[in-house]
């Protein structure tokens, strides 16, 4: 990211939430701690602005919701402010209901469904292993992703075919990072 002509670069937790800034000296220059809901409890520097913020979401400072495609979240009550779009197909019976509480683990990028960050592929392996026995290469993860969004759209359409190519590209990301 460029501000003000200096280079910065960002840092985010295992479900995508904005942890820290750092600049091209490898210094610190913001710290961000949240809740386990989102809520801001700490910032160490409020001047250097950025729109990211919970799991990736996009935080409105004035109304402190936070943007996910289709919903804005409320960290205040860990809920949706409407609910759920696709009604029970977004995998919570509380149309309202974050993630099903589980912030750590869980993500909702859209607002339309709950899934694994690092979600596992059919031979149970995440393009984001860390193991030397189990490491994918980019080309791996890459070819993955064609075609996961190729059987998308062979058999989805719609927004259910919109969201599967976006789960298909969210599990790419971690490749992308050179996390394979």
């Amino acid at each position: 990211m460029t501000q003000d002509g200096e280079t910065y670069y960002l840092h985010y937790d295992q479900v995508g939430t904005l942890k820290a800034i750092s600049d091209t000296n490898h210094n610190i220059v913001k710290e961000i701690t949240y809740d386990t809901y989102g809520n801001i409890l700490q910032d160490s520097n409020p001047s250097l602005t950025i729109p990211f913020g919970f799991a990736g979401g996009l935080q409105d400072p004035h109304t402190n919701l936070v943007h996910f495609g289709y919903r804005e979240y409320d960290p205040q009550t860990g809920k949706w402010t409407t609910k759920d779009p696709i009604d029970f197909n977004g995998g919570d019976s509380n149309l309202y209901g974050y993630v099903l509480g589980d912030t750590v683990n869980l993500v909702d990028p859209e607002g339309l469904s709950i899934w694994p960050w690092g979600d596992n592929d059919s031979s149970g392996k995440t393009c984001d292993t860390n193991t030397t026995n189990d490491k994918k290469t980019f080309e791996d993860c890459y070819n993955e992703l064609q075609a996961a969004k190729a059987r998308c759209t062979l058999t989805n359409n719609g927004l259910n075919g919109y969201m599967c190519h976006k789960q298909a590209e969210l599990k790419f990301q971690n490749c992308s990072k050179g996390k394979y």
